[in-house]
């Protein structure tokens, strides 16, 4: 009989039924007639062999198809094969060995660990779990607790000494989970329907509803803080970026002292408009960071004419050439004369490229044919530096001519 090829959904079925049948009344050291896996995901064959082992055991976060870690995200290995007369023991085990899989077992408690071999993972001692873990609790009572919380006071009630992975402890299913629930509040929050025209705007018709999530993220800030990490940071800030309050803008300057990756903390600051916050937000447009190259656009699309004397310190005093750069072509998108001439200078002074940065004069080039090239007598075609430059001064003569 020809095998029977079947897709990764039904293989898991076919699987169960092929093992199940040869197990249900074999014990679970007796021989199998018949085992076989087609197209069937690693964690899925390790689970039903260890069932009908009567195996008790956790995935290492490394092993493909784990619940969290590495493993979680890693590629699905799709396993295919069959043994005949073998115990479910003895498939797991060389299973296991197939893939560089070890079992490690602990002699103080019924649970074996599935790891990378390579990983050499050693048995928790005695001395730290203990001999006697097995007592009945008589009543353990948990309500909205985290599951890193949860863990530590269940080993706590049964007298464990436990450690968690440094990822795990920093609350890694916490965090994600937490980070993606902010970012449904903050597309709640930021929503605003097209066809709402005249009267009351949508957040003012919808107030109630708006303050039961502000109360929902501010009533957990501390606690969110507290996690340390940076994508919820991140939704966050974007939360509080369309939160119109005087709140969510002191503590977007908090998150914004407290984080090295502050640059969407630095950006949602500013789309609250208030030139209150221009000298907090300019020390980060002039330091050497990912975030001041960001910055130019937002001081001048928040602030307009009241960012211009803050680009023009921009333009003499940013470490990173970029962000002056940013500064020249914000300034020449509000009219002023001295982003003209930024750019000019720099044209005409642009040095060979060097590692794998844009050269300043291929971006300024492609910025007088993406903006001023719209402009009576300002060619697109400019390649050569004095020409370029030469398009950059026409059309500041153009667009300043009794501004300075």
């Amino acid at each position: 009989m020809k095998p029977i090829s079947v897709g990764t959904k039904r293989a898991v079925a076919l699987a169960a039924v092929l093992v199940s049948a040869a197990c249900i009344i074999s014990a679970a050291d007796d021989a199998l007639p018949l085992i076989r896996m087609v197209n069937v995901p690693l964690a899925d064959d390790i689970r039903m062999l260890a069932r009908q082992s009567n195996l008790n055991y956790i995935l290492d976060p490394h092993v493909p198809g784990s619940d969290f870690g590495p493993g979680r995200l890693a590629p699905k290995l799709l396993v295919t094969a069959s043994w005949t007369n073998v115990t479910a023991q003895a498939a797991l085990s060389a299973l296991l060995k197939e893939h560089s899989l070890t079992m490690v077992t602990n002699p103080a408690t019924t649970v074996t660990r599935i790891a990378p071999a390579n990983l050499s993972v050693k048995p928790v001692p005695t001395s730290q779990v203990g001999t006697n873990t097995s007592g009945v609790i008589p009543l353990l009572v948990m309500d909205s607790v985290f599951l890193t919380e949860a863990v530590t006071q269940v080993a706590r009630s049964a007298s464990l000494a436990v450690s968690l992975d440094p990822e795990l402890s920093a609350t890694a299913f916490d965090t994600a989970k937490v980070s993606a629930a902010i970012e449904v509040f903050y597309r709640l929050r930021g929503f605003h329907p097209r066809q709402w025209i005249g009267g009351s705007t949508f957040e003012q018709v919808h107030a109630d509803f708006f303050a039961r999530l502000d109360a929902a993220v501010f009533g957990h800030f501390s606690h969110f803080k507290s996690l340390h990490n940076d994508d919820v940071y991140k939704s966050l800030s974007l939360y509080l970026g369309t939160t119109h309050s005087a709140e969510a803008r002191r503590q977007l300057r908090e998150i914004a002292e407290t984080t090295k990756n502050n640059e969407q903390t630095l950006i949602c600051l500013s789309w609250h408009r208030d030139a209150a916050d221009i000298d907090f937000l300019l020390p980060y447009m002039l330091a050497d960071s990912p975030a001041s190259r960001s910055l130019p656009y937002h001081f001048r699309n928040s602030y307009g004419q009241a960012a211009s004397p803050y680009l023009r310190r921009a333009l003499s005093e940013a470490k990173s050439q970029d962000t002056r750069l940013e500064a020249a072509f914000e300034h020449v998108h509000l009219g002023v004369p001295e982003g003209f001439m930024y750019l000019e200078d720099a044209a005409l002074k642009d040095p060979e490229p060097q590692g794998k940065s844009a050269r300043p004069l291929e971006r300024i080039k492609q910025f007088v044919a993406d903006y001023l090239a719209s402009y009576v007598g300002v060619r697109k075609d400019a390649s050569l530096k004095a020409d370029i430059a030469a398009q950059v001064r026409t059309a500041r003569l153009l667009l300043c001519e009794g501004k300075r």
